[in-house]
């Protein structure tokens, strides 16, 4: 049983359908070509997909799991729209490091958006806590339709450990409060991680084995720093 309902997905059984997400990525479709031939700065299209149709295609994303074959096929899509699509280019370093904003990617702006709704949602409803406590002290390693099993998920992307709600441990090993952190420190600790799964991914390529980590921070500095005519041409060198 499933059904969408005031924009979000609904299920109501342990199986997982994507049905509804998938026609509405098809009816995007056009979309996409509209933003590929907008006569408009890169960094205005980018703004575009951030602002317009990631909240439209994620919209309740805290109660289900988007399937990975999803974000990769929208990472396509975006990298094709922006005119991004050399063969062995990889999209998520691409979104992720080489965009106005890491949130371009939507992996990332995902989990991201699943953190900030459920604390949103647990600052306005205390009770949440009890019941992600509950949800926790029962939890038989059986993940279903739900935000405790959604965070969950995404917490392990990010090989963050949950201990007894709201405790987290970091990739590095540090617990902090989840709900209680300050939400840039807690945006701070989510693009490290998320850079160091990206890591993981790339270094099973041979042309940068060996590979540890990325920081987008000196990216970002150095782009910022650039003259719109040196911008352009270190643009045309990534592709």
């Amino acid at each position: 049983l499933h059904a969408r309902d005031l924009g979000g997905q609904l299920t109501m059984q342990a199986k997982r359908h994507t049905a509804s997400l998938l026609g509405l990525l098809k009816s995007l479709d056009d979309v996409w070509l509209r933003i590929r031939r907008l006569p408009v700065p890169q960094v205005l299209k980018e703004q575009v997909i951030i602002q317009a149709l990631w909240p439209k295609i994620f919209h309740a994303t805290g109660i289900n799991v988007c399937p990975d074959q999803v974000i990769s096929k929208l990472r396509t899509k975006v990298c094709k729209a922006l005119g991004h699509g050399l063969a062995g280019a990889q999209p998520a370093v691409r979104l992720t490091l080489l965009s106005s904003n890491p949130l371009l990617d939507p992996g990332l702006y995902c989990l991201w958006t699943t953190f900030r709704d459920f604390r949103r949602l647990t600052s306005k409803q205390p009770y949440l806590l009890l019941l992600w406590q509950d949800f926790m002290a029962h939890f038989s390693g059986h993940l279903h339709p739900g935000p405790f099993s959604v965070l969950l998920n995404q917490l392990e992307l990010l090989s963050w450990h949950l201990h007894d709600p709201p405790f987290v441990s970091d990739h590095t090993g540090h617990q902090f409060d989840f709900l209680g952190l300050a939400e840039d420190q807690l945006w701070t600790k989510a693009v490290h991680g998320w850079h160091l799964r990206l890591s993981r991914t790339l270094a099973r390529r041979k042309d940068i084995d060996g590979l540890l980590g990325l920081d987008w921070r000196p990216t970002q500095l150095a782009l910022q720093s650039l003259p719109p005519l040196a911008l352009a041409s270190m643009q045309a060198l990534v592709e």
